[in-house]
């Protein structure tokens, strides 16, 4: 268990809930070949520590969280995506379509284009 300074209550050291909410025995790590990089905002990452980010990364084996605000300088980051053929960022807007959707011959397309 993990005690903060200015937070004197006892917390969990995976899960960083406060001992008396800890979820990590509800917690099943899921192995996956994929590679899954958590690009999270600091405020987010100092905040929201029992996000969706956070919860995300303790549940897939292959994960990642990345803190910052610009990552197109980012080392990790960089060095991650010059070390994958096929990167994709999985993020809403206008311009977003469902992978889910996309039949494989449509994938193939998109991916040939060199979407990374």
């Amino acid at each position: 268990m993990l005690v903060d300074i200015n937070n004197p209550r006892v917390k969990c050291y995976q899960c960083i809930r406060p001992s008396s909410t800890c979820i990590c025995e509800h917690i099943s790590a899921v192995k996956t070949k994929t590679r899954f990089i958590i690009l999270m905002h600091p405020k987010e990452y100092k905040k929201e520590r029992n996000g969706t980010g956070y919860m995300t990364n303790l549940q897939l084996e292959n994960s990642e969280i990345i803190v910052g605000v610009d990552f197109s300088d980012d080392t990790r980051v960089n060095e991650l995506l010059d070390s994958n053929e096929n990167s994709f960022l999985l993020y809403p807007g206008k311009n977003s379509f469902n992978l889910s959707q996309r039949s494989s011959a449509e994938m193939h397309d998109f991916i040939g284009k060199g979407a990374n």
